[in-house]
């Protein structure tokens, strides 16, 4: 049982996605920019975080803006 709970774990943690603090910011005039974000064009990222979800994500972050960043491919920022 303490083998299985600990593999029910590890496993939530790799495939939940995980929260993130909102960004906040009293100066309307100021852009918050995540430099380094990622989509499922990346080997690395869930199949399922498509560039909707990763704008969707990034909003409720409170970013104004994402760059997106995937490993060897383009397939990602051309569909954000």
């Amino acid at each position: 049982a303490l083998v299985g709970a600990a593999v029910a774990i590890v496993a939530a943690g790799a495939l939940l996605p995980r929260p993130m603090a909102g960004l906040a910011l009293t100066d309307p005039a100021r852009v918050r920019v995540d430099v380094h974000a990622h989509t499922n064009a990346s080997h690395d990222v869930p199949r399922w975080f498509d560039a909707a979800r990763r704008r969707a994500w990034s909003a409720a972050a409170g970013y104004d803006l994402a760059f997106v960043a995937d490993h060897r491919s383009l397939d990602g920022a051309r569909a954000a």
